[in-house]
C-alpha cells in the first residue's frame, strides 16, 4: 500500500481464568480482572511484521494492549492512546441466574448495542471516542506514514467505521481474532 496506512491489530489473548458459571453480580469481578490480565500467548510472525512495518505504533491504555505492543514493538516507541480502550460493559446487579462469562459478555454487548448502558459508558459517547481516535490516527498518519493501532475488538470495529465514513478503505470490521489486523488506506 503506497501513501499513508492505517493499521487496527486487536490485542494477544488475555490470561485468565473463565470461573466457570457466574451471575451478573459476579461479572463486575470478572470484567475488573479481564482489564488487569496480562497476555498468555506470544505474537505470531505475521502480526509482529506488520507492526515492523509501522512508522508509529499507538495502543491502548488497557494492560493487556500495552503489553502486546510492548511484545510485538521489539522495543520501538509506543505512544499510549488514551481514548482507545475498550468500549465498556453494561454490568447489572443481578444474582441470579448463573451463566458463563462468554455468554454473559455477549448478552451484555447485544444489550449495549441496542441501547443499554448500565452504568456504563453508552454507545453514543464510545462513538465520540472512536471518532476522535480515528481523527489522532489520520493526524499521525499524514502524506505518507503507516500507523499501527494496538486496540480491542469493538473500539477497533468503530474507528474502523469512522475511518471509512472519513474516505478511507478497508474492511468493514476488522478480524475479532487475538493478534489480527486490518489495513486502511485513502480511497483513490
Amino acid at each position: 500500500m503506497t501513501g499513508p496506512a492505517i493499521t487496527l491489530m486487536r490485542h494477544g489473548r488475555p490470561d485468565i481464568a473463565s470461573r466457570g458459571w457466574l451471575s451478573a453480580r459476579n461479572m463486575a469481578g470478572w470484567v475488573r480482572d479481564y482489564n488487569r490480565a496480562h497476555i498468555a500467548d506470544a505474537p505470531p510472525p505475521k502480526a509482529v511484521a506488520t507492526v515492523a512495518s509501522a512508522s508509529i505504533i499507538l495502543c491502548s491504555p488497557l494492560p493487556r494492549a500495552m503489553e502486546s505492543a510492548r511484545l510485538l514493538s521489539q522495543g520501538r516507541d509506543v505512544r499510549i492512546e488514551p481514548q482507545s480502550g475498550e468500549a465498556t460493559l453494561p454490568l447489572a446487579d443481578w444474582a441470579a441466574p448463573s451463566l458463563p462469562p462468554a455468554l454473559w459478555l455477549g448478552l451484555f454487548r447485544l444489550a449495549w448495542l441496542v441501547g443499554w448502558s448500565g452504568q456504563g459508558q453508552s454507545r453514543h459517547e464510545a462513538q465520540a471516542k472512536a471518532q476522535s481516535v480515528a481523527d489522532t490516527l489520520i493526524q499521525h498518519a499524514g502524506q505518507d506514514a503507516h500507523v499501527c493501532l494496538i486496540g480491542h475488538g469493538i473500539m477497533n470495529a468503530m474507528i474502523a467505521r469512522a475511518l471509512r465514513r472519513r474516505g478511507w478503505s478497508g474492511p468493514g470490521l476488522p478480524p475479532r481474532g487475538y493478534w489480527q489486523s486490518a489495513t486502511y488506506g485513502m480511497r483513490e
